[in-house]
């Protein structure tokens, strides 16, 4: 009886071959996974960052800056010389200058 002689890679190269590809390709997927979860939360950090940042400017702009405006306006009218240009009539708004 002849013995049948396969030519080929021996069973311990066949099963690494099989491993390193199992492993492959499961590293592969979590390298995926993972990205896709990194990139949602990363999208999901600057979502609350932007809208963080609007609010913090909305303040800024109901409370603060207003009140910067008011009290500007209120040095303004404080000054009676320029009170009594604003209140004036349109035709006798003249601003005297005077020369030194």
């Amino acid at each position: 009886m002849k013995k049948d002689k396969r030519i080929g890679f021996p069973l311990f190269y066949r099963l690494l071959a099989a491993f390193l590809g199992v492993v492959i390709v499961v590293s592969v997927m979590l390298t995926i996974t993972f990205y896709v979860f990194e990139k949602q939360h990363l999208e999901k950090d600057a979502e609350e960052h932007i809208s963080q940042s609007l609010v913090t400017l909305e303040d800024y702009f109901r409370y603060k800056f207003t009140e910067n405006i008011i009290r500007d306006l209120k040095v303004l009218a404080s000054n009676p010389t320029l009170n009594e240009f604003i209140m004036s009539s349109g035709s006798s708004k003249k601003i005297v200058t005077t020369q030194a």
